[in-house]
């Protein structure tokens, strides 16, 4: 039922509507661009926000503005429990310019399922795979049906998929945060194109961000060139979506960035690697460049930065790991290779080494059985920063990871004068400046702009050479010793319960009084390479705790003898080659 409520804010956005309204002259979206948030082009900068319209096929031309026109009706179904994990499908949901805001046109056929009454200022879900960040909640406006009369309308007919990216302009973001949610949703709300391999899904992105430097990334994921938000603002009429689903799936997560609590693994995680490597083997098929191809030899990937938290003896370490292991070692930076480069040079790697940041997200692509050596300043703990420590330990993913960490003061080189957000600190007083200078290690913080860990992360370091080695050798050891051969190793694969069970009661030669158990094995032994099968049978007496468990390598049990009659419980399963593990078939109740 729609409340009072609702209907107050329609009856003053109708009076808005009227008094705003023109003759609107665009029949077409603005196309692609690339200016940064905002309406106004910055004085001097020229507007790249192209004037190329998107394909025409994608969109439906709305019909005169006036009283004669069909009306709007908007229904929503959501999935979820919370704001937080609420994905929802909207039919016929609109955004209106010039208020820079979305319309849900209620009327009596709209249906709203799963989502709680409103008022104007609730939030309905979250844009962001990152949970409880009020900048990604979305919102909408409500207007009664008759109102969608008095707007001239441009409609877009593709399956739809509106989105926040949390922070575009930083890899781990793009990667943790953005990509491998969106390739997770997708697959929730779409199934690939046969002929492209891509979803033939229409991407808006909300955030009001510019396209930016990793666009070509998101863009691989549909064959629909993307809209932004300012597509929408500088359309000069309402844009309706046919079917729109708006928020992400968080079920690929694994790290908070410390806005409530400092930093760390999320407790609830449930990504594995299978997640990982799906969304990974889809961005190197769309993405991957071409030049690891030419490399015959093994080698390390070492991330090289060349602004800031520089290693300053990088020559130095890159020349020691190659004669000490016998690599060759690529030096990777986004100055020196493009994503896709890095992408395809990181995927047929041994490992990577590099200092903490973003470019060790690249982790994800690496095969399984690989070594992660992060290198970390002075003064920053290993243990309270781990977004690669625990990608590394993401169970399937197989990757064997070690933390550095340098510990003399006289092996770092700061940067004091820097702007504040590069590590300087000449702004804060002289008191504060010298408790962060005899700080040797930075106490746990929130997010994002604590001055003592942005003095020490953004610090050059002068890398022990041969503690580094150290661990490359026992990481290395200890992936060699993991034996690991298959990158799909995450994904189960087991017996199926065992059929026809039966339990009958008889008698010994001795004349005691015995219960006879068969079965048949589960249907999918034939398919599973199966060198070795056996049985777990469990046996339980009516009231009794305990259970008896039988190793049996037939398909037949003959139980000792039973005392006075009694119900007997069961359990049966498959194990195959000692290490595959089917799961019991439903409890059967003899009686004796």
């Amino acid at each position: 039922m729609i409340s009072s409520h609702y209907l107050i804010h329609a009856v003053t956005l109708l009076i808005i509507g009227v008094l705003v309204h023109k003759q609107f002259e665009s029949e077409k979206l603005i196309g692609y661009g690339r200016l940064s948030a905002g309406s106004d082009t910055p004085e001097g900068k020229e507007d790249l926000f192209s004037r190329e319209p998107l394909p025409s096929d994608n969109f439906e031309k709305g019909a005169t503005a006036g009283h004669g026109r069909e009306e709007i009706w908007s229904s929503v179904w959501c999935g979820g429990r919370n704001v937080s994990d609420r994905i929802c499908l909207f039919h016929s949901l609109c955004y209106q310019p010039n208020a820079d805001q979305f319309v849900f046109f209620i009327g009596q056929d709209s249906i709203v399922e799963n989502l709680p009454e409103l008022d104007i200022h609730s939030a309905v879900l979250e844009l962001s795979s990152v949970a409880n960040h009020n900048a990604h909640y979305f919102t909408f406006i409500t207007l009664a049906t008759s109102a969608s009369a008095w707007f001239d309308t441009v409609w877009i007919s593709a399956l739809s998929l509106g989105l926040n990216r949390f922070k575009p302009d930083n890899l781990m973001h793009v990667l943790h945060d953005d990509i491998l949610p969106l390739h997770h949703t997708l697959g929730l709300i779409s199934n690939p194109v046969r002929k492209t391999g891509k979803f033939e899904v229409q991407m808006v992105f909300l955030e009001g961000w510019a396209p930016g430097e990793y666009a070509d990334l998101y863009s691989a994921f549909s064959s629909l060139r993307p809209l932004f938000r300012e597509n929408l603002r500088r359309s000069s009429k309402m844009t309706c979506f046919r079917n729109i689903y708006l928020g992400l799936s968080k079920a690929t997560v694994w790290y908070q960035y410390g806005f409530t609590e400092p930093q760390g693994p999320l407790l609830d995680r449930r990504v594995t690697s299978r997640e990982i490597r799906a969304a990974a083997r889809y961005i190197r098929t769309h993405k991957g460049g071409r030049l690891a191809e030419k490399l015959q030899t093994l080698h390390y990937v070492l991330l090289s930065r060349k602004e800031n938290r520089l290693i300053l003896n990088e020559a130095q370490l890159s020349q020691n790991i190659a004669r000490e292991f016998n690599v060759k070692v690529i030096h990777v930076s986004s100055e020196t290779y493009t994503l896709s480069e890095m992408i395809a040079l990181v995927s047929i790697a041994e490992g990577i080494v590099g200092m903490h940041g973003a470019l060790m997200s690249l982790a994800l692509f690496l095969k399984p059985g690989s070594v992660v050596i992060e290198l970390f300043p002075f003064g920053v703990n290993p243990n309270h920063y781990t977004p690669y420590r625990t990608l590394a330990n993401i169970p399937g993913m197989e990757l064997v990871y070690r933390p550095w960490r340098n510990q003399h003061a006289a092996k770092t080189v700061s940067h004091p004068d820097r702007l504040p957000e590069l590590g300087g600190i000449r702004h804060l007083s002289n008191e504060e400046q010298s408790q962060i200078l005899s700080e040797t290690e930075i106490r746990p913080h929130l997010c994002c702009s604590n001055p003592s860990w942005l003095f020490r992360i953004y610090q050059d370091t002068v890398v022990n050479v041969n503690e580094v080695l150290e661990l490359m050798a026992d990481a290395r050891q200890e992936a060699t010793d993991a034996n690991v051969t298959s990158p799909d190793n995450a994904i189960s694969i087991f017996p199926s319960m065992v059929q026809d069970t039966h339990c009958s009661q008889g008698l010994s030669s001795q004349g005691e009084v015995t219960l006879s158990i068969s079965w048949s094995e589960p249907w999918n032994i034939p398919y599973l390479n199966a060198s070795k099968l056996h049985y777990e049978v469990l046996v339980s007496e009516e009231n009794r705790e305990d259970h008896v468990k039988y190793l049996v390598s037939g398909t037949k049990l003959t139980l000792p003898s039973v005392n006075g009659e009694r119900n007997v419980f069961l359990w049966i399963r498959a194990v195959v080659n000692d290490t595959l593990v089917g799961p019991f078939v439903n409890m059967m109740d003899c009686h004796t």
